[in-house]
């Protein structure tokens, strides 16, 4: 194979790579309805940058970056809460005051199971009951808590997600009714409200009155009671949270999940071609076979 053709097919297979990129990359930027996009890659400093175009910039709080508080790299950068006092406080803005409809989309890893309820996400639970929010009960159930502008509050559990790996949640919430979903997938499982069926799976949802909107700020990974000296916290990895002001459908979840799974298939695949391809193309065969095969001065 000549120089020029292992260059050709090394361009044609780095092009196969950023197509793919291309076509299964789900950038939050892109949607305009994106309200919060905290990547929690932060390495220094007190700052958690909001990527959106709101630039609803968090404080992060009491995080030293130390082997266990801080940015870590266990096969996907997050933000590691030590379960003693680091947590994430967003000023309140008006995008953040959720109503009609809304995602809230992130990942996380449980790294210590807790033995009583814990707080993951929730607006206004900084100081006293949230808005809206994202518990982690014990022993690692994942849980939606709703109050609605009547002071009253609704629950919705998934069932209980293992430890010391990461997963995906995320909530939805349209029309006073609201959804929760573990790795691009519901179940009937632990989980309480109704259920009915959307393209083929058992979904379970809840019903709310309309969502309180208070002016208290957006806090991950702190619980504080009201009027209380003390505040709970959980030892958790949380990474890429986002918040959108529209409801992602039943179909576009599931169709991300399946999308990452054939991202990463293919991605795989076209990087042992490449590999393979160098291999062949910069291998010492060749240049034996030049020698024994070039023609003789005069022939």
């Amino acid at each position: 194979m000549s120089t020029r053709k292992n260059i050709i097919v090394l361009s044609f297979l780095f092009l196969v790579v950023f197509e793919v990129g291309a076509v299964f990359a789900s950038d939050p930027i892109d949607d305009e309805n994106l309200v919060l996009w905290l990547k929690l890659d932060e390495k220094i400093g007190d700052i958690a940058h909001d990527s959106s175009k709101h630039k609803n910039h968090g404080k992060l709080v009491n995080f030293d970056f130390s082997e266990t508080s801080g940015w870590a790299t266990r096969s996907r950068p997050g933000l590691l809460f030590d379960g003693i006092d680091d947590y994430v406080e967003v000023p309140d803005s008006k995008e953040l005051r959720l109503d009609k409809e809304f995602t809230i989309d992130m990942w996380l890893k449980i790294i210590s199971p807790p033995n009583s309820t814990r707080p993951i996400l929730g607006k206004g639970s900084c100081s006293g009951p949230p808005d809206y929010a994202i518990n982690l009960r014990a022993g690692g159930e994942v849980q939606v808590e709703i109050r609605s502008s009547t002071d009253t509050f609704i629950w919705l559990n998934m069932g209980f997600i293992p430890s010391y790996d990461w997963h995906r949640i995320t909530i939805t919430y349209k029309e006073k009714y609201f959804r929760m979903y573990v790795d691009g997938r519901t179940g009937s499982i632990g989980m309480s409200g109704e259920g009915r069926f959307i393209d083929g799976q058992y979904v379970k949802e809840a019903y709310t009155d309309p969502i309180k909107k208070s002016s208290k700020p957006l806090c991950i990974g702190e619980y504080r009671p009201s009027n209380a000296t003390s505040a709970i916290h959980s030892n958790i990895m949380i990474s890429n949270v986002t918040i959108f002001s529209r409801t992602f459908s039943h179909s576009e979840i599931i169709g991300q999940r399946e999308s990452t799974d054939i991202t990463l298939v293919l991605i795989s695949f076209v990087i042992s071609l490449l590999v393979g391809t160098l291999i062949y193309a910069l291998g010492p065969w060749h240049l034996d076979k030049q020698k024994h095969t070039s023609p003789k001065k005069g022939s």
